[in-house]
């Protein structure tokens, strides 16, 4: 029976939320003859157990360049002596010691439970991550607005997003998506976006919208009256009338549309 103890110099708790620590791996090598007599375990500072592998690999020897990590095939489908990446036996980091602490002694704990050989545990390392701390960003409301008089568009000026760092440091804010404040903005849905970086290189972002309303009616000019006699032996004459004009702030691909309506005076008889 062997067991090789390791400090670990972290903090707080096992889990998957901002600020927790996620076990990435635990690696290991050993000599020993007959590896099926073997029960390796991880125990936790808080007493929890995993096993990692246990009465595996028959009459081979030793575990070699082995990694114990979650999602990876499971230790039982390899062979000795264990080269390669692999998941524990009993199940995962994450949901075995979520909650434990991570402050403390985490144990490796090798058991011979048959006797009558020997090994050597050469070396063994658990490597701890600390999950994203994330900065809080807040970014303004969304903006809805009317286009400016003649023009496709509006000017809207907007604050920059705000941003802190849960853990105190320092944080850069800046926009990714979208013109600028100040700029003109056309007639739908533009998005702006930012985002904030703090010292770890952890970042989030926020998102608005300023939404621009083309509101204003178009105008038409028409052509000049035009007074015309008759053609000979006529009661009227054909005319040429020249087109509208019509102008829109926010101009279409191609002609407008002008529609004309004509209108009969009514005349005196002659008497």
């Amino acid at each position: 029976r062997s067991r090789r103890q390791r400090q670990m110099c972290i903090r707080d708790s096992v889990g998957t939320a901002p600020g927790e620590y996620t076990i990435e791996s635990v690696s290991l090598d050993l000599n020993h003859t007959f590896d099926s007599d073997l029960d390796i375990t991880l125990v936790s500072p808080d007493g929890t157990t995993l096993d990692l592998s246990s009465d595996n690999g028959g009459a081979g020897d030793n575990y070699t360049g082995t990694i114990f990590m979650d999602g990876a095939p499971s230790i039982t489908t390899g062979s000795a002596p264990f080269t390669g990446t692999f998941q524990a036996e009993g199940g995962t980091f994450e949901s075995t010691f979520a909650g434990d602490n991570v402050n403390g002694n985490w144990t490796l704990e090798i058991i011979d439970d048959t006797g009558g050989d020997s090994g050597t545990l050469l070396d063994w390392c658990i490597t701890v991550s600390q999950n994203p701390i994330s900065p809080i960003i807040a970014c303004p409301s969304d903006v809805v607005a009317n286009t400016d008089p003649g023009v496709c568009g509006a000017v809207v000026n907007f604050a920059d997003a705000v941003a802190v760092d849960p853990e105190g440091g320092p944080v850069t804010v800046t926009q990714t998506m979208g013109d600028p404040s100040g700029s003109v903005f056309p007639p739908g849905v533009t998005i702006i976006e930012f985002t904030a970086t703090d010292q770890d290189g952890d970042s989030s972002t926020c998102q608005f919208t300023i939404t621009i309303t083309d509101n204003e009616d178009p105008t038409i000019t028409c052509g000049a009256a035009i007074t015309q006699t008759n053609d000979p032996g006529m009661c009227g004459a054909d005319i040429v009338v020249p087109p509208a004009m019509p102008m829109d702030n926010c101009p279409v691909s191609g002609p407008g549309t002008v529609s004309y309506t004509h209108l009969t005076l009514p005349t005196t008889p002659y008497v």
